[in-house]
């Protein structure tokens, strides 16, 4: 499941790079990360009773983990694409809790 996620994951940054594609070793890198860091942490239950800020102090600061780890490796360029593709993905993130606190009946 882990490969999967980072898979996917990886595809998107990949489709989002633009003209400063990642080469072989970036690549390598930048999943070993996410199998790591972004995808061990599936949002449960009893992630739903936490406060949203909380959750998503935990994901950003998995996401700044993962971007420490690559940004030697990456152009300024690409820096900046990860940046942005993560943002939007804890916004993602951040609206399918909200999405499932709201079918629980959990303000």
């Amino acid at each position: 499941m882990r490969n999967d996620e980072a898979k996917r994951l990886f595809s998107a940054i990949q489709q989002n790079m633009g003209d400063s594609p990642l080469d072989q070793q970036q690549s390598d890198r930048l999943q070993g990360l996410f199998k790591t860091e972004l995808c061990t942490i599936p949002l449960d239950d009893s992630d739903l009773f936490r406060p949203p800020g909380e959750w998503a102090l935990v994901i950003s600061e998995r996401q700044q983990s993962v971007l420490n780890g690559i940004a030697a490796y990456l152009t300024p360029a690409q820096v900046e694409t990860l940046k942005a593709l993560g943002a939007y993905d804890l916004a993602e993130r951040q609206k399918q809790m909200m999405l499932k606190r709201k079918s629980l009946g959990i303000k």
